[in-house]
């Protein structure tokens, strides 16, 4: 909306949103990321890496927990205190559509046909089979019963106990999305441009009016009116009594994903976009970001700004004409960015490469040795660089040689790093840092935060302040090991 500050988002098709009691907002995309958002303030508290693909549903535990599934083939529970999560595997194939039982249970149905129910005790899953084809849709009737739809264009019921299949047909084509009524009716939508009302006593349905392309979402309202997102961008809210319908504002892409919020408001998910649409005024927010997100940013010696973002790029501003010089080489989103005492620039990047930029001339000096994406970059006072990332170890780069010295301690991915005015170097990974002697190789561990520490910067005097998932910033005396906590923040803390 204008006049609202952007803010980082998905960069590509936001696949699946859920809501929570609380009033944040779960959401997954083709970018592999599970995001959690602030509805109230529109910021993005947190983002949740672990899949290996992309990310094609989520949905919400009782105990607040949230799970997801995608493409990597296994549904994943993640823990929003900590960051995180079980994997659950079984499924040989993409994960589609996830929904809860009431006693806390998942339901699965994937690409192998296959509708699963999990229990997060054990770990184990029962598979229902009878789809002849994949598994888009799984919903949860008022008595306890399990719905699915597949691409096979049946919709089927599930008896969980006794493993008994109810087989629906209708459809034409492949069915996408499915929802469960109150009354025990269930709603479904298929490529054939209809949206179907079964009555599951009689195994009959009702007709809403077809629609030219494809139905890809639905979600019942609290009034018991159907909100139904079409590949043409439309989201149409039905009125069961009268058959009627009505559109509201289009999105510029594919309605992958739709949920409605406790207050009855709609949240629709297309290519770039999350929206929220008040259904009464007909208005509509938007949780959107910068068309390439920045993901990093510096200050220069002289006030220019270095940026990095997910459009592979690195960029130097100026202030004065408002215009940048680009520099081009990544193949990746660039996750950080450091200037050097000489006023060269460092980069790192998904593509697991550390670049060393000259402005002059705008080439970069490339230093490869990671094993996965570089999530941090910084500079030690001598110059040489210090970079981390997925793969768990700190390089510290001699750029007259071109190679690195490694050490290595941390046993989960180092999303943070700084340097101390003695050279010494700090690192983030979990909820643990971890104190370096560069020299010999040496470290001590910090410990006190209780979730992920996203967040990290070094005072004059030395001290260490670090934030994290668990909303909580400390300030680290490294002399003592003792850290002042400073506690307020409603949401996560990250950079």
């Amino acid at each position: 909306m204008a006049g609202q500050r952007p803010f980082l988002g998905h960069p590509g098709p936001v696949l699946a949103v859920a809501a929570m009691t609380d009033g944040r907002l779960v959401s997954g995309g083709r970018d592999g990321t599970v995001r959690v958002w602030d509805l109230g303030t529109r910021e993005q508290l947190g983002v949740l890496l672990g899949h290996e693909g992309l990310v094609k549903a989520v949905a919400v535990l009782p105990d607040g927990r949230v799970t997801s599934g995608g493409s990597d083939g296994t549904v994943r529970v993640w823990d929003l205190t900590t960051g995180a999560s079980e994997d659950l595997t079984g499924h040989t194939d993409w994960v589609n559509t996830l929904a809860i039982l009431p006693d806390g249970r998942i339901v699965s149905g994937g690409d192998d046909g296959t509708v699963r129910v999990w229990d997060l005790t054990t770990h184990g899953s029962e598979t229902f089979t009878g789809h002849t084809a994949e598994v888009y849709a799984v919903a949860v009737l008022p008595d306890g019963r399990v719905s699915s739809a597949s691409a096979d264009g049946s919709v089927r019921t599930w008896d969980l106990t006794t493993g008994a299949t109810q087989e629906l047909s209708g459809h034409t084509d492949r069915i996408n999305t499915l929802a469960a009524l109150p009354d025990g009716r269930i709603v479904s939508g298929s490529h054939d441009g209809t949206v179907r009302i079964w009555d599951l006593a009689a195994r009959t349905s009702d007709l809403l009016s077809s629609h030219t392309t494809s139905v890809l979402a639905v979600a019942v309202l609290p009034d018991g009116r159907i909100v139904s997102g079409y590949d043409d961008g439309t989201v149409r809210v039905w009125n069961l009594t009268t058959g009627t319908s009505r559109d509201l504002a289009n999105h510029t892409g594919w309605v992958h994903a739709l949920t409605v919020l406790p207050d009855g408001r709609v949240l629709s998910g297309d290519d770039e976009a999350i929206r929220i649409v008040d259904l009464t005024t007909g208005t509509s927010q938007h949780l959107t970001g910068h068309t390439s997100p920045v993901l990093t940013v510096a200050v220069l010696p002289e006030g220019r700004i270095l940026s990095g973002g997910w459009d592979h790029t690195v960029r130097v501003w100026d202030l004065t004409t408002g215009t940048s010089q680009v520099l081009t080489g990544h193949t990746d989103w660039v996750r950080a960015v450091a200037v050097m005492p000489d006023g060269r620039v460092v980069s790192g990047s998904d593509d697991g490469a550390v670049r060393v930029w000259d402005l002059t001339t705008g080439t970069s000096q490339d230093l490869t040795g990671h094993a996965g994406p570089v999530f941090a970059v910084a500079v030690m006072p001598d110059g040489r660089v210090v970079s981390a990332g997925q793969d768990r170890i700190l390089r510290v780069w001699d750029l007259t040689m071109g190679a690195s010295r490694d050490l290595t301690g941390h046993t989960a991915p180092v999303d943070a790093i700084a340097v101390l005015p003695d050279g010494r170097i700090v690192s983030a990974s979990g909820d643990r840092l971890r104190v370096w002697d560069p020299t010999s190789g040496s470290s001590r561990a910090l410990s006190g935060h209780t979730g992920w520490i996203g967040a990290l910067t070094v005072l004059p005097d030395g001290r260490i302040v670090s934030g994290g998932w668990d909303r909580t910033v400390r300030v680290w005396d490294l002399t003592t090991n003792i850290s002042q906590d400073l506690t307020g923040h409603p949401g996560l803390l990250h950079r």
